[in-house]
């Protein structure tokens, strides 16, 4: 056989025959592990995705790029058989990723800086962003000294660290030794109700949590990113604008595995003046679940212990802003998902949480959460199955505005 790849993993070893034969065999779905299918795959897509950006493209012409590149990986990357979760995944999962990560390697990027301080600058966007980071290097623009691009910053940008402990449980919390410490980042990037003309991912929210005593370090990623938005009304004390949303979701913890892309609307409104010192902002939104993947209580014949479905969701909130810092915030997420391959069945899953925050000294506080995961699966040949898992976390904030 004519091969192009070596290596150990025989998984690896493509060649004519292997590309010929994923093209007989046609899609089917795989049994990757719940973090390389639903986490890993999204990330690597984005690879492809910002391959496109940093040469130029714009966010709807480097869509292409992204499902291109992952359905080149399925036929001609490996001898497994192409899989819909894995194409789906990184490419859909791949331009909401990329996307994000190219808008924040913006934050750290200055053309007309030089010396040590741009050096550093280049090696934070490089870690952001891999693949605009190389071909800042291929094309010179490393080091070139220029003009920065219009747009280069958003007109808002929230960041918020939270470092403390949580702890979850089945039913109560208390029934077990689950403490453990937790790091979340949290960025606001841009503020839709300043925008006159708002772009793909101009306003976008984008959070990472990794937890100590859980079943993963990486417990949590979402991203929700606006790509259009439209004010409806506008006064002096009251915004509403209806927008469209691409969104991404990834937990994966005691309660519950879930993962998967979604796209839909949402009707954000502000209350109370720009210059008053507490403004009110909620959100109500629908969407159409593309595909995802959620945990399984009975073993099937997908050889996984997570099933996946498509359908539709939700999401509902409000949070109180002093000087434009969240002081107070409430979220209800849900999703309600039809089994596509695994154990016939659907699901309805969905979080709530309630979280106040203190601010201390300059932009140092303290806060405290409650969350509860709640997971209710109705299965066609087995006895339905319902979960609740109560979670507590304590924690110190760094927020900017």
């Amino acid at each position: 056989m004519l091969t192009w790849e070596g290596g150990e993993n025989p998984e690896f070893r493509v060649g004519i025959d292997s590309v010929w034969d994923n093209i007989k065999n046609r899609f089917e779905w795989d049994n990757n592990t719940f973090g390389t299918n639903n986490f890993a795959h999204p990330y690597h897509g984005n690879l492809y995705y910002t391959a496109a950006r940093a040469n130029g493209f714009s966010y709807w012409e480097s869509i292409p790029f992204a499902f291109a590149g992952s359905y080149l990986w399925e036929f001609a990357g490996e001898r497994n058989n192409p899989a819909y979760n894995d194409w789906i995944n990184t490419a859909v999962g791949g331009v909401i990723i990329g996307e994000s990560l190219h808008r924040l390697s913006d934050l750290v990027l200055d053309n007309t800086a030089t010396g040590s301080g741009r050096f550093w600058r280049e090696v934070g966007g490089l870690f952001i962003s891999p693949m605009r980071g190389i071909n800042r290097i291929i094309s010179g623009e490393w080091s070139r000294v220029g003009p920065n691009p219009p747009h280069q910053r958003p007109n808002r940008l929230g960041f918020r660290l939270e470092s403390g402990v949580r702890t979850q449980s089945r039913e109560k919390v208390g029934n077990q030794d689950t403490t453990g410490a937790f790091v979340s980042f949290d960025f606001l990037y841009g503020d839709p109700f300043a925008e006159e003309k708002i772009r793909p991912f101009d306003d976008f929210f984008f959070s990472l949590q990794v937890n100590t005593n859980d079943v993963a370090t990486v417990g949590r990623m979402q991203i929700e990113g606006m790509l259009f938005g439209e004010t409806v009304h506008l006064s002096d004390n009251t915004q509403h604008i209806l927008g469209g949303y691409q969104y991404f979701e990834y937990i994966d913890n005691r309660a519950y595995e879930f993962g998967g892309q979604s796209v839909g609307a949402a009707w954000l409104s502000r209350y109370g003046a720009k210059s008053a010192s507490l403004m009110l902002e909620t959100e109500l939104g629908l969407g159409l679940m593309l595909l995802a993947g959620t945990s399984s209580e009975v073993a099937n014949f997908s050889g996984r212990d997570y099933d996946y479905g498509s359908g539709f969701s939700y999401r509902a909130g409000a949070r109180l802003l002093r000087r434009d810092r969240i002081i107070a915030e409430f979220r209800n997420e849900g999703t309600w998902l039809y089994t596509l391959n695994g154990v016939s069945g659907h699901y309805f899953i969905t979080l709530a949480q309630l979280q106040g925050a203190i601010p201390l000294i300059g932009a140092f506080g303290a806060g405290a959460e409650v969350r509860g995961y709640y997971r209710k699966a109705w299965y066609d040949k087995f006895d339905d199955v319902s979960r609740w898992y109560p979670e507590i976390r304590i924690f110190a904030t760094l927020a900017t505005n």
